[in-house]
């Protein structure tokens, strides 16, 4: 009798070390899958428009050409910011090369150290969506009329293109690059392909691009041209992981080695639901599987979304009925910056 209560208090042991060996194994693997979220909450008296990461701060653009700064420490609006952005009407700002450059009125300029946007006066050099150490890679987009993604060898200088309609982000894993593209036109619709070799796909070059509208003139007499009709139309040298309709990615980015993405999903007549829903989704065989549902946040984006990184992460704005605002993914966070709209 003592030897069974020996042996079976042996097995309880063993039996509880497998099972805090279990707990703590769910705790590492949930620890490297999910990452820090957080919330907060503002008012604003009309939309965001685009916002960038900068030296600490979140700058944010509104729809009236007037920037304010968010602090990424402390989460706050730096009131005693002051800058001549609504005088010469920003329409967009973006980093380049460790500098804040804006657009407005047909003209570029940059941030200087007094905060005063200032005209750049030298040649502007091309802005590459993505570059790695063999490539540089360009964008365009036409909106529903299409898109183009551009590969660049920086040794040849030749360029290969591909469809892209439109580029939300590159990343590059294992040697190949994974492209997610989305457009919120219509219901919406989203596309994630990848690219193993850019010199296998088709060679790019513009004389042909002429070419081919110069015999659409001849064909055609009354052909004056239109939106898109320069963006690249090859599927060569891609494979095609998603192609969805009726969602719209608003943002993709990485952590500990996975691809996440932000799934806006919006009515649907053939399910008769007709709200618009929002998910944290990872790619699993060749299907977006939804991680996580954050339609309470009330994210969901009704216009097309402005992507932007900075020298701390990334960011994608948002804008529905009640609210704008701009999510945020960086040093392992993703943070939601919600401003409710005023309505007078």
């Amino acid at each position: 009798m003592f030897w069974w209560r020996k042996s079976n208090d042996i097995a309880m042991k063993n039996l509880y070390l497998i099972v805090i060996m279990l707990i703590i194994g769910a705790l590492n693997a949930q620890s490297q899958t999910t990452f820090i979220k957080e919330y907060h909450n503002y008012t604003i008296d009309t939309n965001i428009r685009v916002v960038v990461p900068y030296k600490g701060y979140f700058y944010c653009l509104k729809s009236n050409h007037e920037i304010f700064i968010v602090d990424y420490k402390t989460n706050k609006i730096d009131s005693s910011y002051q800058d001549n952005s609504k005088n010469i009407k920003l329409e967009d700002i973006y980093v380049k090369n460790d500098t804040l450059i804006g657009f407005g009125n047909y003209t570029r300029f940059y941030l200087n150290t007094n905060n005063n946007w200032t005209t750049l006066q030298k040649p502007f050099s091309p802005q590459y969506f993505y570059q790695d150490d063999n490539y540089y890679i360009k964008s365009t987009c036409s909106g529903e009329w299409g898109g183009s993604l551009y590969f660049i060898d920086k040794q040849t200088k030749k360029q290969y293109e591909c469809i892209c309609t439109c580029a939300i982000n590159v990343h590059k894993q294992d040697g190949k690059y994974l492209i997610t593209a989305s457009l919120a036109h219509m219901s919406g619709f989203t596309n994630i392909f990848q690219i193993e070799d850019p010199s296998k796909l088709k060679f790019h070059n513009q004389d042909s691009i002429k070419k081919a509208a110069v015999k659409r003139k001849k064909l055609q007499p009354m052909y004056i041209g239109t939106i898109g009709d320069d963006e690249s139309k090859s599927i060569k040298g891609t494979k095609q992981l998603i192609d969805s309709i009726g969602i719209t990615c608003e943002m993709s980015f990485e952590y500990n080695s996975k691809i996440y993405y932000l799934i806006n999903k919006g009515p649907s007549w053939k399910t008769k639901d007709y709200n618009f829903h929002v998910y944290i989704d990872t790619l699993k065989d060749f299907k977006l599987t939804p991680l996580e549902d954050i339609t309470n946040l009330n994210i969901s984006n009704y216009n097309s979304n402005a992507n932007r990184k900075g020298d701390i992460g990334q960011t994608s704005t948002f804008s529905n009925d009640t609210n704008t605002g701009f999510v945020y993914f960086g040093n392992n966070k993703f943070v939601v910056y919600s401003f409710l709209k005023k309505h007078n």
